[in-house]
């Protein structure tokens, strides 16, 4: 509940009316300008920042997306192989380890 009210209450590039009016350029101006504070608080983008501002700029074009999550939902579960880097810009994450299953429990035939 409390997620959706907060979704309704913010704006995506995509409902803002005249960012459909910008050249591609600057739409990727404004979408880089949008990711890189996030990103550059971990050491690897931090870095890359500073040696190619070109490369940021194509990864926060091509390969960032957004995802919202309400209180306990879960992001990605133990054992799962990690396929995506998380970034957490608001709010808190949990992490919790779970019992390995062994090799034949969980598999039904």
């Amino acid at each position: 509940e409390h997620e959706w009210q907060r979704q309704q209450e913010m704006l995506s590039l995509k409902d803002v009316t005249i960012v459909k009016l910008l050249s591609d350029q600057l739409h990727g101006e404004l979408q880089c300008a949008l990711c890189v504070p996030h990103l550059s608080i971990h050491p690897l983008f931090s870095r890359l920042e500073s040696a190619s501002k070109v490369t940021l700029f194509r990864l926060s074009n091509t390969a960032i997306s957004r995802k919202m999550l309400a209180a306990g939902d879960s992001l990605f579960l133990s054992g799962e192989m990690a396929t995506h880097m998380y970034v957490c810009i608001e709010g808190r994450l949990r992490y919790i380890k779970t019992q390995k299953q062994s090799e034949g429990e969980g598999k039904r035939m």
